[in-house]
């Protein structure tokens, strides 16, 4: 069996699940059904999908769509209980999401559900630690609560990467530096935008969400998957 680990209001996460032969999974499966969660004996351990008790060995592998559970995703919860619930899934999901032993796209890291960096400052410190250029930033001090660090918005060539293989190749040093990208950060999947400077790439901002709005993303996906 597959997952997509998926927002309640992802419908695109829906679409590729049916289409992947996979089944949705959201943080309302979690926290509304059945589960039990075993330590050392982790493969014991069973959730619940789609109303059927499946042992954790069954998930064949995981495409996760989820970087954060945000207190809104829990409307099932009373609103003054929504904020602390949402720590929790996010540390049981940590958890699972690290210990199943099937492939999983992507795994957590300490800062995020979905691996890597998290900010865009941290994605430029990785980039320039490879020998990457990256471009400018742009820092706000008014804006401390929102985005204080903000790449620039201007995007030349955007170059996705999924288990060590570029999606759809550029055809420039973006592919190579892409899975630079992915082996430094620990990822399965990365998407990567690059501005032009004269004849050199530079990196702008880099996500590990995969984007299901892009065709070629899907198919490579559900290729994964199967």
């Amino acid at each position: 069996m597959f997952l997509v680990l998926a927002s309640i209001a992802d419908t695109a996460a829906a679409s590729f699940a049916s289409d992947a032969a996979a089944r949705l999974f959201t943080c309302a499966d979690l926290a509304t059904h059945p589960m039990s969660v075993h330590h050392p004996d982790f493969l014991s351990s069973h959730i619940t999908v789609g109303g059927r008790e499946v042992g954790v060995g069954e998930v064949e592998g995981v495409v996760n769509l989820l970087p954060v559970v945000l207190p809104d995703e829990l409307n099932f919860y009373p609103r003054e209980e929504r904020e602390y619930q949402a720590a929790e899934l996010q540390a049981l999901l940590t958890f699972l999401l690290s210990a199943l032993p099937c492939p999983v796209t992507n795994r957590p890291s300490p800062i995020s559900l979905s691996g890597g960096c998290g900010s865009p400052l941290g994605w430029m410190d990785l980039a320039h630690s490879l020998g990457i250029g990256v471009s400018s930033l742009a820092l706000d001090s008014a804006s401390l609560e929102d985005r204080p660090v903000r790449p620039r918005e201007d995007t030349d060539i955007v170059v996705g990467c999924l288990g060590g293989a570029v999606i759809a190749p550029s055809g420039t040093c973006a592919d190579r530096m892409t899975l630079d990208l992915s082996r430094a950060a620990r990822v399965e999947y990365l998407r990567v935008d690059y501005e032009r400077d004269g004849a050199a790439l530079r990196f702008r901002n880099a996500r590990t969400v995969p984007d299901l709005r892009d065709t070629a993303t899907r198919a490579a996906l559900a290729r994964h998957l199967s």
